[in-house]
């Protein structure tokens, strides 16, 4: 009796001391616990994943650490204990021992001696890896050792005080060192003479098939014969030309490539590329050769400065020294040109030749030689005079005069060899950029077909209609290439010279012609002169929410969450005209994935419950389609599908897991939710309740919880890929989802990007239920189907052979099934209601027009349907008296005489609308998106009227913290979202500044590419494009891309930058050039600057352009805001918006990647790439797919894990699985 007495006093005592003690004096007995243990002290947590940076300096020290001790005891005696030191844990629970005794949780703090690790003197930071300077370091410079400053390139100095004086260099005009050059070509032409990489002319008449230029380990190889050489009519070369396992025959215009003709240009394969310009064709290689050779008698062969001493042939060494050019197959230095020749015939099975002519053609006919001296000293006449300083004119009047000697028997011969002779030292001369005027209609005159004319140094690029109103100079390769152009005024379209406003147009590869109009969403596009010129009205917008789940924003951001609660999808939170809360539940064959499984819709004073199989619930009560009130409309147009309008909402639901969401452009900036923003800037789309922009979409979609009893989704599941768990249901994935890229689909690649729903498929069908597999694939290829229906192009699919066994459907009571219904889907008692047709396809069974469903579920002609009236129903025909009218049942309707007299009408002001106390506490969370819960009212601890919760403090709600990235911030604390904005906490709201911050475009891997305003794709084509262009040239980057692996992706070979005069040009393995003279670094022009750092090569300017490169696959753009809207080209435009990034240079915007990317090719010479015709290096080398996703699997790993919530991991590791795959 005395115990049970002093227990509660002894618990009223503690409860004063301990209050949270009340609130688990109820809680049930729990297992013993161990009698004490010892803590890790103040601040500890798990490090067992901690790896501290290798560049820490910390050093042993005695000291002093606290440590926490726990133990048991029973409540009447904590009082007793405090006296020792120790406090009731109020974070256990309170439970009855074996004994009955009432026993509490305690604890206490003590102090212990312990080695502890402090920073090293001179260092400091969180992992000791900061080192010190005393006197800090000035003008940028960072403190690396202690004591010991490095300094940027301009300061030097202790403390990097000085400043350097950086003498500019002079802008660099031209070279004729040899060591100097970045590339060398070797030439043979009119048959026997040759000039060598390094400068040597000699003649050599041989009659074999001979090695002109290889590679000395074989990887590449160009051989040449001289056939039919006894007349100079009909003297041409057979050139063959091997390039890995890969064979080019050239013979008199025709070409073959592995023995099959090549009939149209341009023409690309296995890295190779085939284009014809001007006289020439010219061949470009992955390898760093290059080739052009004419229709008859001249071949130019190009190397690469990376390809320097490698080479071998009757082209020379290619060492920059010309006295070992007459070097001989096995490896020895000749002057005998006749040994030098022969030594490098090629074995040709079967060829029988003479090998080297034994005299001089002038000796054999020596009664030519007078006429022939007398004819070639026109090369020394005064048209010629402006090159000959520059280029020795002996060695062509030496070949002149053998060739009319050998060939010279008739007068039209000789002017022939003559011209020939001409034309190759004047190709010569434009090589040196000496342009000679010396042809007319009497002297070696040209013929064009049509309107063209003959020019002996065009460009290289083709006036054409896509490069009408390009700066080909900027762009194109100083080259002089000779042929038959059009007059200033006209362009080039298939062969035929037309005027630019005459050019044509072209969308998703199909051409239209001047004046055609064309319809792109809500707006018009005409084509006039080559470009579109569209209306710029804004449209409406669609949210879409569909499989596990996945999410396309209003502005069309990408994204997958697994949430398991209630979200806000979409709210007005101006003027709160409506919201649409959806709920997720989990579903699939693993915990981690959850399915939209119901939405609840508010508009005004409606609400609309959408739950599974189509059920609809207004304000609580079940409703028949259609319904209609003065805040809504619902009906159902198909049979998979119910649509809700209201205030200029549309929502759409297939009551299994698909919804979309549609508003009008009066909602712009007015939105909120997991739908984003709807303002046409995808890189706020992640913008949560308090202001703020998330980097993490886990982090952003855990803000718009409404039930703050969900636990947040972790941020690990950022990185889940159900594929990569489920390799069983991989196979059949890849093979059903594969349906999306099939013919079937093809017509609507060019409306809607691919890509997206293939992945979505993939995910979706791996992470299924497996009694539900059907239901999640054909969900997954509807979702696309869908979005090719409302871009014109319905597809219908479901009897497809890959997926007809899984998605066919049988329509019932004789409806038909459609992919694009615009109707009402009416049955015959919607026929009484007005008709809610929009601008949607919806696909489903409806019923053939003119008819309706009826009570029975048949489709029946509407002159069969029944009337309602009052919940009675009357057959065709029967008529009802109404006052003053009288009425008949028609079509469904009654169709009445006469006017309804005027009755007092009851208005249904009886109806109210009641909510159930809330047992969900108001938190910082719920705040602005407060919904009480259903429910009877509990017993438990709450904060005081007018406060809210705060984790576990109570507040006022404008002293609530904020999150970002998962971290919490107090009342007037700061973060930095970006590299130029700074965020500051206000009572749970972010206030951040709007500055514009530069922008970032780059190229990293094979073919991977992120726009400025943060667009990524990936396009594999290997071609010159322009990279990124302002819009009045202030600066040009092109980039050249070249095939780098074995399942045809690219890599970046090449980079020039035009900015005013001067043109910088970086390629792989070699120098770097400034208007075509190879350069040392550091370099500075005026206001430019190009320098290294560590493995990058730096270019920037002071215009606002800061390009870098490593040398081989990554490059990095960056300008500053006054560029913004500024730019165009393969890094987009950079306005914020990358809906419209895909802007092809005629002015369009297209939704594929090739369509956009294959319309800024700089020369307009090269195929178009279709990336349907690329399969991914993980199909083409399934073998190498496990090591590389086992290898690229770190980036989804604890090691990158403080980085997930502020850069979404998943689309790095699939760029790093793609590449080393490849």
């Amino acid at each position: 009796m005395v115990m049970i007495s002093l227990i509660p006093v002894a618990l009223s005592i503690g409860l004063i001391l301990f209050p949270s003690i009340l609130a688990q004096v109820d809680i049930p007995s729990s297992t013993n616990l161990p009698n004490t243990d010892e803590g890790t002290g103040e601040g500890s947590g798990d490090t067992s994943a901690f790896i501290p940076p290798k560049e820490s300096h910390y050093c042993p020290e005695d000291g002093v650490q606290n440590v926490t001790e726990t133990d048991t005891v029973p409540c009447i005696n904590i009082l007793t204990v405090a006296e020792q030191g120790w406090e009731a844990d109020t974070g256990k629970s309170v439970y009855t021992d074996d004994n009955g005794v009432l026993t509490c949780h305690v604890f206490r703090i003590v102090e212990k001696a312990v080695i502890i690790e402090v920073c090293c003197d001179g260092w400091m930071g969180g992992f000791c890896e900061e080192a010190i300077c005393e006197p800090e370091c000035l003008n940028g410079g960072k403190c690396i050792e202690p004591g010991t400053c490095s300094c940027p390139v301009e300061y030097e100095g202790a403390r990097c005080q000085d400043k350097i004086e950086i003498i500019v260099d002079p802008l660099p005009t031209g070279s004729t060192n040899l060591g100097q050059r970045t590339l060398s070509t070797c030439v043979s032409w009119n048959g026997d003479h040759y000039r060598t990489f390094d400068g040597t002319h000699f003649t050599f008449n041989g009659q074999c098939t001979y090695t002109l230029a290889a590679d000395k380990d074989g990887l590449w190889s160009i051989l040449e014969k001289n056939v039919d050489c006894d007349n100079v009519n009909t003297c041409h070369k057979r050139i063959e030309i091997l390039l890995n396992f890969d064979e080019l025959i050239i013979e008199r215009g025709l070409i073959t490539f592995n023995s099959e003709p090549v009939t149209s240009f341009p023409f690309f394969i296995s890295g190779i590329s085939l284009s014809v310009i001007g006289d020439f064709t010219f061949m470009e290689s992955s390898l760093g050769v290059t080739a052009k050779w004419d229709a008859t008698n001249t071949i130019y062969v190009t190397l690469l400065q990376d390809l320097l001493n490698t080479a071998v042939g009757l082209c020379g060494t290619y060492d920059n020294d010309p006295s070992n050019d007459f070097t001989l197959k096995n490896g020895e230095v000749t002057t005998v040109l006749s040994q030098f020749g022969n030594s490098w015939e090629a074995a040709v099975i079967g060829e029988v030749c003479t090998g080297l002519g034994s005299d001089h053609p002038c000796v054999t006919h020596p009664e030519r030689v007078s006429t022939a001296e007398e004819l070639c000293a026109v090369i020394t006449a005064s048209e010629f005079k402006q090159c000959s300083g520059t280029v020795e004119y002996t060695p062509y009047l030496d070949a002149c005069i053998y060739d009319v000697c050998a060939w010279g028997n008739t007068n039209d011969d000789m002017m022939e060899i003559l011209c020939d002779v001409l034309q190759a030292y004047v190709r010569e001369c434009t090589m040196e950029n000496i342009i000679l005027d010396w042809r007319s209609e009497q002297f070696c005159p040209k013929e064009c077909p049509g309107l063209m004319e003959y020019k002996e140094c065009g460009s290289r690029c083709k006036r054409n209609c896509a490069t009408k109103n390009m700066d080909l100079g900027l762009h194109c390769s100083p080259e002089c290439v000779s042929g038959c152009e059009c007059p200033e005024g006209y362009v080039e379209e298939k062969g035929k010279c037309i005027e630019v406003e005459d050019c044509p147009c072209i969308y998703n590869k199909k051409e239209y012609v001047a004046g055609d109009v064309i319809q792109i969403k809500c707006n018009n596009c005409t084509c006039d002169s080559g470009e579109w010129t569209c209306t710029n009205d804004v449209c409406k917008a669609t949210c879409s929410v569909f499989g596990d789940p996945h999410y396309v924003t209003f502005d069309q951001k990408y994204y997958t969450f697994q949430g398991d609660c209630d979200y806000v999808l979409a709210e007005d939170y101006i003027d709160g005209k409506f919201s649409v809360i959806v709920n997720n539940k989990e579903c699939g064959n693993s915990y981690s994935l959850t399915c939209t499984r119901s939405a609840v819709i508010t508009i005004s004073n409606t609400v609309v419950t959408l739950n599974a199989n189509l059920e609809v619930l207004v304000n609580g009560q079940l409703a028949t389609m259609p319904y209609e009130n003065a805040d809504l409309a619902i009906v159902q147009p198909s049979s998979m599908f119910v649509v809700v309008h209201g205030y200029g909402l549309r929502v759409e639901w297939d009551g299994v897991f698909r919804l979309y969401v549609t508003v009008q452009p009066s909602f712009m900036n007015k939105l909120r939710g997991l739908c984003g923003t709807y303002d046409f800037n995808q890189n706020n789309d992640f913008m949560t309740p308090e202001g703020d922009v998330e980097a993490s979409k886990i982090q952003f979609a855990n803000k718009f919880k409404t039930n703050s009893n969900c636990p947040d989704l972790e941020e690990s599941l950022n990185v889940y890929v159900p594929c990569n768990f489920n390799k069983l249901m991989r196979s059949f994935a890849e093979e059903k989802c594969a349906i999306v890229y099939q013919d079937i689909f093809k017509p609507c690649h060019g409306f809607v990007s691919v890509e997206m729903y293939y992945d979505a498929c993939m995910y979706d069908v791996c992470g299924c239920e497996t009694d539900k597999t059907n239901e999640c694939l054909c969900g997954a290829v509807s979702a696309y189907a869908r979005e090719c229906a409302n871009a014109g192009a319905p597809v219908f699919w479901r009897e497809h052979e890959l997926v007809i066994d899984h998605c066919a459907i049988q329509c019932e009571g004789n409806s038909i099934y459609s992919e694009c219904s615009r109707g009402c889907g009416r049955t015959c008692h919607q026929l009484a209601f007005p008709c809610f047709k929009d601008d949607f396809c919806v696909a489903g069974c409806v019923c053939p027009d003119g008819q309706a469903i009826s009570d029975n579920g048949e489709c029946v002609p509407y002159s069969a349907c029944y009337c309602t009236f009052e919940d009675q129903t009357y057959p065709p025909g029967a008529e009802l008296e109404r006052p003053c009218m009288t009425c008949v049942c028609t079509n469904g309707t009654f169709e009445c005489d006469g006017e309804e007299c005027a009755d007092e009408v009851q208005c249904p002001n009886n109806l109210v609308y009641s909510q159930h106390a809330s047992p969900c506490p108001k938190t910082c969370r719920n705040y602005d998106n407060y919904q009480p819960c259903s429910g009877s009212t509990r017993s438990g601890c709450e904060c005081p009227e007018n406060y809210v919760l705060a984790y576990d403090t109570c507040v006022l709600p404008e002293n609530c913290p904020c999150l970002h990235g998962g971290i919490r911030y107090n009342s007037g604390e700061t973060m930095q979202p970006d590299a130029c904005n700074t965020c500051t906490c206000h009572g749970r709201m972010w206030d951040c500044t709007t500055e514009q911050c530069s922008g970032t475009c780059s190229v990293v891997g094979e073919g991977h590419f992120s726009t400025f305003d943060g667009r990524m794709y990936t396009f594999a084509g290997p071609c010159q494009y322009i990279l990124a262009e302002e819009v009045n040239q202030a600066f040009s980057i092109d980039v050249t891309t070249v095939l780098c692996g074995s399942s045809g992706i690219t890599c970046t070979r090449a980079i020039d930058i035009h900015i005013g005069n001067i043109t910088v040009f970086m390629v792989r393995g070699s120098d770097i050039t400034v208007n075509n003279v190879p350069i040392t670094l550091p370099k500075y022009y005026g206001n430019l600057r190009i320098e290294q750092s560590g493995l990058f090569y730096i270019v920037t300017s002071d215009l606002g352009l800061r390009v870098k490169w490593d040398g081989g696959t990554r490059l990095y753009v960056t300008i500053e805001p006054q560029f913004n809207s500024k730019v165009k080209g393969l890094c987009g435009d950079f306005n914020g918006d990358q809906i419209n990034d895909y802007s092809t240079r005629t002015g369009l915007v297209v939704q594929s990647p090739d369509n956009f990317a294959n319309s800024w090719q700089v020369l307009n010479n090269c195929p178009d790439v279709s990336l349907l015709s690329l399969e991914s290096p993980c199909e083409v080398h399934p073998q190498r797919k496990t090591w590389a996703m086992r290898h690229c699997s770190i980036i989804l790993h604890t090691t990158f894990a403080e980085c997930h919530a502020l850069v979404e991991p998943n689309s790095y590791f699939e760029r790093c699985t793609y590449d080393a795959c490849g």
